[in-house]
């Protein structure tokens, strides 16, 4: 979110009061990582067709722990692609 949408929220009188820091994170480099074991041939195939060929390190790290029998709980930024972590089939 941009200081500018953060002021304009700020200054709306339904968020009055509501918001008490703003804090601009800068962005950085994704990190990826492939999965112990590779996605089934026809996941992959249909993740390309959508242009995602690589796992973010934490979707990694989740399908890892998932094909264990694991309980996952996943905490990542905003539109980090945390969903797949918990749809994509062991």
């Amino acid at each position: 979110m941009s200081i500018d949408f953060a002021e304009l929220l700020r200054r709306q009188s339904g968020y009055a009061g509501q918001i008490a820091h703003i804090q601009p994170i800068p962005a950085r480099p994704a990190r990826y990582a492939e999965p112990a074991e590779p996605l089934p041939s026809p996941l992959q195939e249909a993740l390309a067709a959508r242009g995602v060929t690589q796992l973010y390190s934490h979707q990694a790290a989740a399908l890892d722990a998932a094909r264990t029998g694991a309980h996952l709980g996943i905490v990542t930024a905003t539109a980090s692609g945390k969903t797949p972590c918990t749809r994509s089939p062991p």
